[in-house]
């Protein structure tokens, strides 16, 4: 019985244990278990977290997207907007500057009509250079007509009153014709080559008291001429365009020199002869005004009758053009020179200085593009100059 009772207290003190142990043991599991949910649950809670933060920040994303496209749209409103503007503006100024240019150029041509005109006659004339590489031929005409009366007393004089011997009265007349080709060249440097060669007719004819009448005929070629220009100032609004220009004059013509009679030829001069010439121009719509000075000097040189130096020339020319259209224009225009006394053998001659003064009236018409017509009439208003001439030119021009 005791030994049963043993087995039975041992049986429920093992049944104890086991059932204490097995509390420990779920007791342990279930701390366990325990921190696990509390370990996931914080791992949830970071992440719950994180998914807000993410959240967040796509919210932020979006909003910056949003508000970077509000923006950008906006400025692109503007920027059309702008565009809309300027282009409106652009053709409101197109429109006007249309407008003012259909009137300006009416204007502009109007405005334009002297200095076009002028240029080109100043252009004809060799007022102003070529533009480079550009030239011209120049085809002129020019006959000059004089007559003089002399008394010439072949006796001595007792009182102003009394004269003993003979009176002979005489009428000169003198019909120079000259046929002319020039040639002229732009160059760079605003520089200027030209070059003329002419072929002369004179016809003299003497008419005495006694009506005894005689002529002479002379024609031949004329000296070959010479020149450099240079463009001092152009297109300055406080200076006026001006050129100045040195030409050589040969002795290349027929020597009068070497005839009894001088005055029967005129084909050359018989001299060498250097030649400086400034001038300077102007327009003030519809006007434009020329004036220049020219200084010749002639070399002297030694013919049959002896060393002969013929006496230097200055002179000055001033003048004024109308432009009428983009074609015609008319021209004023008046010069002086005066002329020294020419040296035989270093002792000057009496008589031989010469005073001349030259009214002249021209007209230029473009006939096109590149040709033109111009035409002057000159009048003399001194004894020295001659009674009239007449002349033309047509420039022929090539490369502008």
């Amino acid at each position: 019985m005791k030994g049963v009772l043993v087995i039975s207290a041992a049986l429920m003190v093992a049944a104890f244990s086991t059932n204490v142990y097995s509390q420990n043991v779920i007791e342990k599991q279930f701390k366990i278990f325990q921190e696990a949910i509390l370990q996931r649950d914080e791992i949830i809670r970071k992440l719950i977290k994180r998914i807000e933060l993410l959240e967040g920040e796509v919210k932020t994303i979006k909003n910056k997207d949003k508000i970077q496209q509000i923006v950008e749209e906006s400025l692109n409103r503007q920027l059309q907007l702008k565009q809309e503007k300027s282009i409106q503006q652009t053709s409101k100024v197109e429109s006007e500057k249309e407008t003012k240019s259909s009137e300006g150029t009416l204007d502009k041509n109007k405005q334009s009509v002297a200095d076009q005109a002028f240029e080109r006659q100043l252009l004809d004339r060799g007022g102003l250079v070529l533009p480079l590489y550009a030239s011209v031929v120049d085809l002129g005409f020019t006959t000059i007509n004089s007559a003089t009366d002399s008394i010439v007393v072949d006796g001595f004089t007792i009182f102003p009153v009394l004269v003993i011997g003979d009176i002979v009265s005489e009428r000169v007349r003198r019909d120079v014709s000259l046929l002319s080709v020039g040639w002229r060249i732009g160059l760079p440097k605003n520089l200027q080559l030209e070059s003329k060669l002419s072929w002369n007719y004179l016809n003299v004819s003497r008419v005495t008291a006694e009506s005894e009448e005689e002529s002479f005929y002379d024609t031949g070629y004329g000296d070959i001429e010479l020149g450099l220009s240079y463009q001092w100032t152009d297109d300055h609004e406080w200076l006026p365009d001006s050129l100045v220009a040195l030409r050589w004059k040969s002795k290349s013509g027929e020597d009068p020199y070497e005839f009894p009679d001088p005055g029967n030829h005129v084909t050359g001069s018989g001299f060498d002869a250097l030649n400086i010439f400034y001038t300077a121009t102007a327009s003030d719509d519809p006007l434009a005004f020329y004036g220049g000075f020219s200084y010749t000097h002639n070399l002297q040189d030694r013919k049959s009758a002896g060393l002969i130096k013929l006496g230097d020339t200055l002179g000055f020319s001033i003048g004024t053009s109308l432009a009428i259209n983009l074609k015609s224009s008319l021209s004023l225009g008046f010069s002086q020179s005066w002329t020294e006394k020419t040296e035989l053998n270093k002792e000057k001659l009496s008589g031989t200085n010469l005073t001349t003064a030259n009214l002249s009236i021209g007209f230029s018409y473009a006939i096109s593009q590149k040709i033109s017509l111009n035409t002057s009439l000159g009048i003399g208003l001194t004894e020295d100059s001659p009674d009239f001439q007449f002349g033309f030119n047509v420039p022929i021009r090539f490369g502008f």
